[in-house]
């Protein structure tokens, strides 16, 4: 008699290998994921976009901005991510989903070229002579 350990599906062993919802990790990769997007510059903490980053709670700030985002900015930053964690160059990345990562990366120029919100205290200091 053998004993079989491979599952008879491949989603099944992602979801086993896959970390729960509050782990360290998963909580860690959606920061990054935040991150990557700029998403702090939707965000409607303070906190966030004051720190240029986010500090809030990652499930919280994906599920209210990445619906926000078009299917292929979202896919190219997740191909991004899946990418760093993977240990792939971003050259890699870029031959398996060119697309998807130029589209994420006109997101970024678009982005990152608005300027910030800038609060009271920053507008004050730059009025003073």
């Amino acid at each position: 008699m053998e004993i079989q350990n491979e599952p008879d599906d491949a989603d099944d062993l992602a979801q086993d290998e896959a970390p729960p919802p509050g782990h360290a990790a998963t909580v860690a990769i959606g920061r990054y994921l935040s991150d990557t997007l700029s998403l702090w510059r939707l965000c409607e903490t303070a906190r966030c976009r004051r720190r240029r980053r986010c500090m809030h709670v990652a499930p919280e700030c994906l599920k209210a901005c990445l619906p926000l985002l078009s299917d292929d900015v979202r896919e190219g930053a997740v191909a991004f991510v899946q990418g760093k964690v993977e240990g792939l160059s971003y050259d890699d990345v870029m031959a398996e989903s060119q697309d998807a990562i130029m589209a994420m990366e006109e997101w970024l120029w678009r982005i990152e070229g608005c300027p910030t919100r800038r609060t009271a205290r920053e507008n004050a200091s730059s009025a003073a002579p």
